[in-house]
């Protein structure tokens, strides 16, 4: 929180205590009240196949591969770190895998790929080999705001992809294009 002081403001007036002008002490369900009163208790994550839309919250259940691992490991190679080629491979099962609901996140750690671009080459993975809903990476504001765009563009109802009107137009813009390409949908 240091250097944050929206974030301090917000604190204090939640009812949180604040020690040496950033350190933020939430008492015990603060912040499980914060997100019953602000979050909604059910709602539907949308999937590019309306069929496979699921209902978060609630009495429902959402199965979903694991989130982040940064090591792989099969047989021929042995444990490793992960790379692209490991992510789509994930995806690919996760789609194939009538159990799953969900597509996931960060299904593992393509470490190949530079940080500040791995989350668009992730959020195109998901969107060009599964149609379940998926959870884009998050590492950063403008990162989650990428990829909220993108994940409009591809829950599109007419399959359309948008190019204009996200942030990180350039690279989220090839991103799409990559999609539209691979007979997903239909750059305007």
């Amino acid at each position: 929180m240091r250097g944050d002081t929206d974030a301090i403001r917000l604190w204090r007036a939640a009812g949180a205590a604040v020690t040496d002008e950033w350190r933020v002490h939430v008492p015990k369900g603060l912040a499980r009240e914060i997100v019953r009163r602000s979050a909604p208790r059910e709602f539907v994550q949308h999937a590019r196949n309306p069929a496979r839309s699921v209902r978060i919250g609630g009495p429902h259940t959402v199965f979903a591969p694991a989130y982040g691992p940064p090591f792989v490991c099969d047989l021929e190679r042995g444990r490793r770190y992960g790379k692209l080629e490991d992510f789509v491979n994930f995806v690919k099962l996760a789609y194939l895998a009538p159990w799953l609901h969900h597509s996931g996140g960060t299904v593992c750690e393509p470490v190949d790929l530079p940080v500040n671009k791995r989350h668009l080459d992730m959020v195109y993975a998901h969107m060009r080999y599964s149609d379940k809903p998926f959870m884009g990476s998050v590492t950063t504001a403008a990162r989650a705001l990428c990829i909220q765009g993108s994940g409009r563009a591809g829950c599109s109802r007419k399959r359309e992809l948008a190019l204009a009107g996200f942030p990180c137009r350039g690279e989220l813009r090839a991103a799409l294009r990559r999609v539209a390409r691979s007979r997903i949908g239909d750059v305007v």
